[in-house]
């Protein structure tokens, strides 16, 4: 038999067995539902993905079988994980709803309750783990309830759109617990329990493609807590390793992160330090937590004093060797927390980076580590005072996420509380100044746009959404400088284009305006709003200028372009309809 690392003690393996995990169950049930469920039954959708992959998704307003069974074989907002969208197909079904008046026809509610539901589910596969390791009940429960409930989770179950987090996260833990069954087993039953580890390793992935850290996490736990040899972990996760292979190629190629510069080798090193200690300092210190904290490599680099942040793991990680004899489950959980979350940490590039390379979301896999940290603490030191601490600490964790799951109530209230915790975040100034536009208050939206820009004057979509806002003012010629900067930033957008054609058209530049249209028609009409094909508008607005310069044939044939791109375009069909009656008018009624 395979040592463990915690054994209980006689006293405490006797209190052990005349407890029940069925009321730690129920607490690890009840609790996180008593913090969240207020939340889950208020909140709305924000307009941070939500849109995108939920209430506007058009495969999903109503969905059917062959909405959903595309995203098997196609990417979605640069994300491949056909298990997740197949999920919020099904859920979908069952969450329709007659449109609010912002025209979302889909209950939030189903998707933050499924997200509640999935943690809990998640919680539950902690504490199973963790039972391996440490031997008693309780202490179990506390390192998972910590899971559960500690404030840096808010964001992956409150986020409506962040469910493929804790989708995958729930597969991660349950392939793991299933790898540790098979490692501390023999014979058909370690192969029953590899099996079973293995395919739920590949739904993790196809849940969410950075599941692959569950590869890494089981090597850490079968090397330093299982203490099997390195060359036996390595055998035994070799199929793992062969098939992240084309995993890895499919999560390349459909997220390039063009927008984020290269940066060098040693810049790397420095930026998945200070995000290694940046998620050390939110676990011990869990305030300002944030969607956007805005610490990308850029931000690092104009402020040379934050890097002290990166002297953290180093510290850590020089304790955990030095005691690696007296406590091994600290350098076990500081390796889970760095592998969980190594494909975030800045050693390679990614699409998000553009803003922040840390986020709370992707320590969600991670914080196993923190959870066996805690339970091996609670199992070896049992004394009376150290429980009523744990408590209070477990106990002052919850009302921070109660009050912390409030924030995600709505977009604005979402991103005000984000200025508060970064007030130069470019997310929260683009989503804000969104708010504003559609409310009709261009001003203060420009303001926001501009801060959002200097934040960042090489953000595209800050440069098109105040070239948009600056446009419906009447400012054509600054709203085609940002047009025109956006383009040189993202050449080839067609949204862009065809926006830009707009300002032209207004200012009477019709030949310029024609080339931009007609640039934006040579795209293939993609757009990062689903289910919107730029092209027809631009065949629309192309008709638009024809008919206006007495060339109504060639209009017409425009018009039925748009048309048999998005045959519901209304503006299209009124065109279209308006010169066939112009070209062919009835005659009078007989009298």
């Amino acid at each position: 038999m395979d040592k463990l690392v915690e054994t209980a003690t006689p006293t405490s393996a006797q209190n052990d067995q005349r407890s029940h995990p069925a009321a730690a169950i129920i607490l690890l049930i009840l609790v996180p539902l008593v913090i969240f469920t207020p939340s889950v039954l208020r909140d709305h959708f924000v307009n941070w993905d939500d849109e995108g992959q939920l209430y506007q998704n058009p495969d999903f307003n109503p969905p059917t079988f062959q909405s959903v069974m595309k995203y098997w074989y196609t990417p979605h907002m640069n994300l491949y994980m056909p298990i997740s969208y197949s999920l919020w197909g099904i859920v979908s079904e069952f969450a329709g709803t007659k449109p609010d008046s912002s025209g979302i026809a889909l209950d939030p509610v189903w998707f933050h309750g499924l997200n509640l539901l999935l943690h809990i589910g998640a919680t539950l596969a902690i504490f199973a783990i963790l039972r391996r390791f440490v031997g008693t009940i309780w202490p179990a429960c506390g390192g998972a309830m910590l899971f559960a409930i500690h404030p840096i989770q808010t964001e992956a179950v409150c986020w409506a759109s962040g469910m493929y987090t804790i989708l995958s996260g729930l597969f991660i833990f349950l392939a793991i617990y299933q790898f540790i069954r098979y490692a501390q087993s023999r014979g058909k039953q370690a192969a029953i329990h590899y099996l079973i580890a293995t395919a739920l390793f590949i739904v993790a992935v196809l849940s969410k493609p950075s599941a692959v850290v569950a590869l890494p996490m089981a090597g850490i736990i079968d090397v330093l807590l299982i203490r099997r040899r390195w060359r036996t972990a390595i055998l035994s996760l070799l199929p793992w390793l062969i098939g992240t292979v084309p995993i890895i190629a499919i999560l390349h190629r459909a997220q390039p992160a063009a927008i984020v510069p290269n940066e060098p080798p040693h810049l790397r090193a420095l930026v998945c330090l200070d995000s290694t200690g940046f998620y050390l300092a939110k676990l011990l210190y869990p305030l300002n937590f944030a969607a956007d904290y805005g610490r990308n490599p850029h931000w690092l680099r104009s402020h040379p004093m934050a890097s002290w942040m990166a002297i953290l793991p180093i510290a850590l990680l020089a304790l955990s060797v030095m005691a690696k004899r007296k406590f091994p489950s600290l350098l076990a959980g500081f390796g889970l927390l760095v592998t969980g979350t190594l494909p975030f940490l800045g050693l390679v590039k990614f699409d998000f980076q553009h803003f922040s390379t840390v986020a709370d979301r992707y320590a969600y896999p991670g914080m196993l580590g923190l959870a066996l940290v805690a339970a091996a603490a609670l199992s070896r030191w049992r004394s009376t005072p150290f429980r009523f601490i744990a408590v209070a600490i477990l106990a002052g964790l919850a009302l921070l996420t109660y009050c912390q799951a409030s924030v995600w109530h709505d977009t604005r209230s979402l991103f005000t509380h984000n200025l508060q915790v970064n007030p130069h975040s470019l997310q929260a100034h683009s989503n804000l100044g969104f708010l504003d536009m559609s409310g009709g208050n261009s001003d203060e939206a420009i303001e926001h746009y501009r801060q959002a820009l200097a934040t960042d004057p090489n953000d595209p979509d800050a440069n098109t959404d105040l070239a948009n806002a600056l446009r419906g003012r009447g400012d054509l010629s600054e709203a085609i400088d940002h047009y025109h900067r956006a383009l040189q930033i993202t050449p080839d957008d067609p949204r862009i284009e065809n926006n830009l054609g707009i300002a032209l058209a207004q200012s009477h530049q019709y030949e310029q305006a024609v080339r931009e249209f007609q640039a934006a028609l040579d795209h293939d009409g993609s757009n990062p709003q689903a289910g919107k094909d730029v092209r027809a508008d631009a065949h629309t607005n192309l008709a638009i200028i024809l008919e206006q310069a007495g060339r109504p044939d060639q209009a017409a044939e425009q018009y039925r372009s748009a048309l048999a791109i998005d045959p519901h375009f209304q503006l299209a069909r009124m065109g279209l309809n308006k010169l066939t009656q112009t070209q062919n008018p009835q005659p009078p009624p007989v009298r």
